[in-house]
């Protein structure tokens, strides 16, 4: 195999490092075995109905259920109230329709705005994507200035007096 970033055959195939310019050749191989998926990637999974919306709108949602069930409530305790001629059983949908309205005005005015089945998790791994796969080494910086800047100058040195 050839190295992808001088075009340098390498000496064996078990070689980790390009003898030429110093790019690491076993992540190339880890590539090329799982058709050019980093290790650690993992599609992404179409998300269940409901579970992009956040507490506050799910909150929300809830209270104008309650504020319709309310107004198809009315019309059946209106008729509960000719035959008990009282207007006693009008309390169940005036209740259902203060309950809704109030928890529609929580969840406006104090709803979170996570998502609904997030959980926080701050000791996860962080995931390899293929963005920051193959990112250039860190500059090294030394004390003496006659000192290798990088650990492949060394190595390439080597390979390249034999």
């Amino acid at each position: 195999m050839y190295c992808p970033k001088c075009g340098q055959p390498p000496v064996s195939e078990s070689v980790r490092y390009c003898p030429s310019c110093g790019f690491r050749l076993d992540g190339v191989v880890d590539l090329l075995v799982r058709n050019g998926l980093p290790a650690a990637f993992t599609p992404a999974m179409p998300e269940p109905a409901g579970a992009g919306t956040t507490k506050r709108r799910r909150g929300m949602r809830w209270g104008a259920k309650l504020l319709l069930l309310s107004l198809v409530l009315t019309p059946i305790f209106f008729a509960f109230c000719f035959a008990a001629e009282s207007p006693a059983p009008l309390i169940v949908p005036l209740t259902t329709f203060l309950t809704g309205l109030s928890w529609l005005i929580y969840y406006r005015s104090f709803g979170d705005e996570t998502p609904a089945g997030a959980a926080v998790n701050y000791q996860a791994p962080l995931v390899t994507t293929a963005r920051n796969l193959n990112l250039p080494p860190a500059p090294v910086f030394s004390a003496n200035p006659g000192d290798p800047t990088s650990v492949t100058e060394p190595t390439t040195r080597f390979f390249n007096r034999r």
